[in-house]
């Protein structure tokens, strides 16, 4: 929000800094900063740290896109997708049950669709949440990898992501949009 960091140059270092994560140790140190010099971390800036986080990890599992919106979210992996657990896709499509399809031909590509409440906060909330919840069981994440334990964010997140998994390290073109629900 305009009001949380006020100085241009302050808000353009943290937002370099915000770029930068590549953790969650680097998500930690990032909201401790945030706390330490400008107070309490107010949802948006929250939900900057969240995004940040899933793009770093998105890019690790060799995702090409992640875009949702309007009750749908789309992940395209790219051919690397080493790391996806095909095994696991005819479970996830039953646990779904009609919300999750998956699509081999082409560009391969699952869409989720989730319900919205017409409430923009909430809205963005259940888009970060399903996200995050689809990134654990596709990939089998660990939960510190990409549920923020520490910054307690979801219980359902670390319910999700009880499975293990180990995660490669690649660069991809990642787009949220959190602000189009």
């Amino acid at each position: 929000p305009e009001n949380y960091i006020v100085n241009e140059e302050q808000k353009l270092e943290i937002y370099k800094r915000i770029a930068a994560i590549d953790s969650v140790s680097d998500v930690e140190d990032v909201r401790d900063e945030l706390m330490d010099r400008f107070g309490n971390l107010p949802l948006p800036a929250r939900n900057l740290l969240r995004v940040a986080l899933i793009r770093s990890v998105a890019a690790r599992l060799d995702l090409s896109e992640i875009t949702g919106n309007g009750g749908s979210l789309k992940i395209i992996p790219d051919a690397e997708a080493k790391g996806l657990k095909v095994e696991n896709i005819p479970r996830l499509l039953q646990v779904y049950r009609g919300h999750l399809t998956f699509t081999a031909k082409g560009t391969p590509q699952f869409q989720l669709k989730y319900p919205v409440s017409g409430s923009l906060v909430k809205d963005e909330e259940t888009l970060l949440q399903v996200t995050e919840d689809l990134l654990c069981l596709l990939f089998n994440l660990d939960c510190n990898i990409l549920c923020l334990q520490s910054l307690l964010l979801s219980n359902l997140l670390l319910f999700n992501c009880i499975l293990k998994g180990v995660i490669k390290v690649n660069v991809c073109n990642l787009e949220l949009n959190i602000d189009e629900i």
